[in-house]
């Protein structure tokens, strides 16, 4: 019997560099396809604004876990 081939799996972001520059990426593509679908400046903004809220929610909540300091 001939095995089924594993779909590989992309290659996972190893530098710094690279992470930062994927990021970048992601950024003008979410604010060109946002744009595009009739997203204005003033919803662009509030989308960045809820995502450092949330953002912060979670940091918040990782450094002031159980036995941790608030």
């Amino acid at each position: 019997m001939a095995s089924t081939p594993t779909p590989s799996k992309p290659s996972p972001i190893r530098t710094r560099t690279e992470r930062s520059r994927s990021v970048q990426i992601l950024a003008k593509t979410l604010v060109r396809d946002l744009t595009a679908q009739g997203y204005g400046t003033c919803d662009i903004v509030n989308l960045a604004t809820q995502l450092l809220d949330q953002v912060t929610s979670h940091v918040d909540k990782r450094t002031s876990g159980p036995g941790r300091p608030d």
